[in-house]
């Protein structure tokens, strides 16, 4: 039950917005429809705002935290407030879009093991939660474009301080999940500067792939990316990994340069054009395919948001899981399995069902043993069972 009046809700707007969209929606979202969502993500947002500060408390600070009645029952009721502004997002048509509903569904499952974690006061279990459920908001608030909306999120929110944070790090990550794409530019650059004096590779490179996910999923400019290949390169000149990678997304861009998705005439023809090779044999975390899957994700996710590709949602269901699993070890939580269990459930009498189950069968077996599936769970089992059943 929402605990705020949808009024005042929508007064201070919602994370809907924003992002210099790469492909104008030809029928906007119904004004009702829009007020809804805003109100729904307006709710989420003045919850998870408050439990920001407990994800970033050490270990010490937070077993303290958990044990203290008064504490714990707050973050409890912020958990619970957000588990129920999503229950509210079920019931409402634009969230059931293909692009959405996978999201919406796993964020029910990782919030339900979230509060779950904190009632036993397990807090590192709890803080690894609180965090993953920010990973998965990054991935959904990724795929929206400005076409959704005309209001900019960032100009309405009141935003956390740098000083609550632990890190530069955690601190640009922060206003990426709020989709200030500028500010997180901005602070993202600083990381890269300072990890980079410090050696520290993973956070440099988790940077610089945040930084360019956002010119081209996010946005798509070409000429600001070729531009931001050029900086880095001079910037980093000294670390020999950075310079590999952004060689190699100096390469692979050129096949972008032409591409513009307003005159791309269906899905069908775009994956033909760019994916139609993609598979999960093809995957690789090297970096060589990091700009098509970021720049298929962002036009692929365009198109489901319109609402209007019919049974065509099952192929670019499928595509984005594939450009998901590719890009989740260094950029975003994975919604790939479930865009691939979607795309089954939804769309199962299309040929794109069976290569969604296959997808997902084979991950889950690989991911179990690394091949014949023979450890797979019993609940692992009688899921894939309740999926074949569909598209036999």
């Amino acid at each position: 039950m929402i605990k705020k009046t949808i009024a005042g809700l929508i007064m201070a707007s919602a994370c809907l917005v924003h992002a210099a969209g790469s492909k104008k929606v030809e029928e906007p979202v119904v004004v009702g429809e829009m007020k809804e969502s805003r109100a729904i993500m307006d709710g989420v947002y003045s919850s998870f705002s408050k439990i920001i500060p407990v994800m970033y408390l050490d270990n010490n600070r937070g077993s303290d935290f958990l044990k203290n009645k008064k504490s714990k029952a707050e973050l409890l009721s912020n958990l619970n407030d957000i588990q129920d502004y999503f229950s509210d997002a079920s019931h409402v048509e634009f969230f059931q879009k293909p692009g959405f509903r996978p999201s919406l569904e796993v964020i029910h499952y990782h919030l339900k093991d979230t509060i779950n974690a904190v009632e036993s006061s397990n807090f590192q279990f709890a803080q690894k939660k609180m965090k993953g459920l920010t990973g998965i908001c990054i991935s959904c608030h990724t795929q929206l474009q400005s076409t959704i909306g005309p209001v900019d999120f960032t100009k309405h929110v009141k935003k956390e301080s740098k000083k609550d944070f632990d890190s530069n790090y955690s601190y640009a990550n922060y206003l990426y999940l709020m989709r200030d794409y500028s500010q997180a530019a901005n602070a993202y650059e600083e990381v890269v500067k300072e990890a980079s004096k410090k050696g520290n590779n993973k956070e440099l490179l988790s940077s610089l792939r945040r930084i360019f996910s956002i010119s081209t999923k996010v946005e798509f400019n070409y000429a600001q990316t070729k531009k931001m290949i050029e900086k880095y390169t001079t910037i980093l000149s000294g670390n020999e990994e950075a310079q590999d990678l952004l060689k190699v997304w100096d390469k692979s861009l050129e096949r972008w340069k032409d591409f513009d998705p307003k005159k791309v005439k269906s899905v069908k023809v775009f994956v033909d054009k760019y994916l139609v090779k993609a598979d999960a044999q093809a995957l690789a975390v090297d970096g060589k395919n990091d700009i098509t899957y970021l720049i298929s994700s962002g036009y692929l996710a365009s198109e489901l948001a319109s609402g209007k590709l019919g049974d065509d949602s099952a192929m670019a269901l499928y595509y984005m899981a594939i450009a998901e699993k590719a890009l989740s070890e260094t950029y975003f939580y994975s919604l790939g399995d479930i865009y691939l269990k979607d795309c089954v459930m939804q769309y199962s009498k299309t040929k794109y069902a069976k290569l969604c189950y296959e997808e997902y069968k084979n991950g889950v077996e690989f991911g179990y043993t690394g091949s014949s599936g023979t450890d797979i769970p019993e609940f692992e089992q009688k899921e894939l069972k309740r999926l074949k059943a569909l598209i036999d």
